[in-house]
């Protein structure tokens, strides 16, 4: 996504907390950050390829804060699409992912959810479990 081949109107989300907190703001490196609404419940993230992609995984980004020390999204859940009706859950740890740390800067760090099998998909949606992701 960091390279912009994926447009922003390719990822969306069940919603974003303001202007300032929309899908396309998820890319590394970015200044700004995806928020889901506070009232949001089951918020999603999904990317739209325009074509057939092989997903081997994902890097997360992570930053330093004063009040926390570091801090990033660990957990999540995967599911995958051809259709945007049938979504498939990829169980990452159960189906023997791993995560490594990439690099540690003085206020970022970058880890690598790597997954064993690559899938071939259309659609990628990273949820936080607690219902199915938005249907087409």
């Amino acid at each position: 996504m960091q390279s912009q081949l994926i447009t922003d109107d390719q990822i969306t989300s069940s919603s974003s907390l303001d202007d300032t907190t929309l899908p396309h703001f998820a890319r590394l490196l970015n200044a700004k950050h995806w928020t889901p609404h506070p009232e949001d419940n089951a918020p999603w993230l999904q990317i739209s390829f325009d074509e057939q992609m092989i997903f081997s995984g994902l890097v997360i980004e992570g930053i330093k804060s004063l009040d926390l020390g570091w801090i990033w999204l660990d957990e999540f859940y995967l599911m995958y699409s051809d259709d945007l009706i049938q979504w498939i859950p990829y169980v990452f740890f159960e189906h023997g992912g791993k995560v490594y740390i990439l690099s540690i800067s003085h206020n970022r760090v970058f880890i690598l959810a790597a997954l064993i099998m690559p899938l071939t998909l259309l659609y990628c949606a990273f949820t936080n479990g607690r219902s199915p992701i938005h249907e087409a």
